[in-house]
């Protein structure tokens, strides 16, 4: 039996009521929808594991990670919201619900988060910081039920002190994560802060959609913009596609666009500092030429360099590589055509 450690006389009822509320629910729960709206309404925060049953050749992971969940369970049984956890288990067909907790396709199996709020695009989620890349790290993370437990347990304290930041929707990491002079560095949500809100350099960044139009033209002209600012460590180009990556507010984007959007972040003061300022969103001619790239970041960059030069580089370079993009776009519009007439 449980003892109410609430006060008795007189009776504190809502207490009372909250105590019974959690302790009848099992201590982990199959997820459904309909459970999403009663451990909603007891109002503790949740936490998730995810586990793939069909996966023949992981099913020694997936039993020590229940273990490893469930003395979690038992320990953060409990009606204070600043300790105390509620549990659900996730399968397969809920691998979705992952985007919000950091992850994308392949999807990691097991997975572990916590959140308030159990329904798709419903409040803050927090998503285990495993590390990359997380298919792989999870096998050796639940090699052990009694540290994955000890682990999941110092994260969760953590969380539910505030001392975690959100976890958004990110893309894998690229094959390159790290920049790479005269080159476009690919960046996802996961290296965004470090790589372009903390960096040191001016960032011109291209927020895109892997599914735009004319992206053999589009994906040349930032190249050459890379290409043509090789010569300067603190001048980065970089990208991030839209669709798999959760996009900041403070870059005023609409939701769910496919347009391509440029805009120049300020350096930060310091490695590992954020930016002090907002980021600026170029506004010229579109579709955007390397020119008029580099004359929007002259306009606003802080570091010194030649504009003069930089076009003359650039028009060097365009030559070949914008050359050999249109050529490339003009294959893939005859195709696009050539498909759409036979529809």
């Amino acid at each position: 039996p449980l003892a109410f450690e609430g006060a008795l006389a007189p009776l504190a009822a809502e207490e009372l009521r909250l105590f019974a509320r959690v302790h009848i629910q099992p201590l982990v729960q199959n997820y459904t929808w309909d459970l999403k709206d009663k451990l909603q309404g007891i109002g503790l925060p949740v936490a998730v594991l995810w586990a793939n049953f069909s996966d023949v050749n992981s099913t020694n992971t997936t039993e020590r990670a229940l273990t490893a969940f469930r003395a979690l369970c038992d320990k953060r049984r409990g009606t204070n919201g600043s300790r105390h956890l509620l549990c659900t288990l996730k399968d397969e067909s809920y691998a979705y619900y992952q985007r919000e907790y950091g992850t994308h396709e392949p999807y990691p199996y097991p997975y572990f988060g916590i959140a308030w709020k159990l329904g798709f695009g419903a409040g803050d989620r927090f998503g285990y910081p495993f590390k990359e890349p997380v298919n792989q790290t999870v096998h050796s993370f639940f090699r052990s039920a009694k540290r994955a437990t000890k682990d999941m347990g110092a994260w969760a304290d953590r969380v539910l002190a505030g001392r975690v930041p959100v976890s958004h929707e990110s893309a894998n990491l690229p094959a390159q994560p790290n920049w790479v002079r005269g080159t476009v560095q690919e960046v996802v949500w996961k290296t965004y802060q470090k790589e372009v809100n903390g960096s040191t350099a001016d960032v011109l960044i291209e927020l895109y959609d892997d599914q735009r139009k004319k992206a053999h033209v589009a994906e040349a002209t930032v190249r050459v913009l890379a290409a043509t600012l090789k010569d300067y460590a603190n001048l980065k180009v970089a990208r991030m596609e839209v669709s798999q990556n959760f996009i900041p507010p403070v870059f005023g984007r609409k939701q769910f666009s496919k347009d391509t959007e440029y805009y120049w972040v300020p350096p930060s003061i310091a490695a590992d500092e954020l930016t002090p300022e907002d980021p600026v969103r170029y506004t010229g001619e579109m579709p955007a030429t390397p020119g008029s790239l580099l004359r929007f970041l002259k306009k606003h960059s802080l570091s010194h360099w030649s504009l003069k030069e930089g076009l003359e580089t650039a028009d060097d370079i365009s030559t070949e590589v914008m050359g050999q993009a249109n050529m490339d776009q003009r294959v893939v519009d005859r195709a696009d055509e050539d498909k759409q007439n036979m529809i």
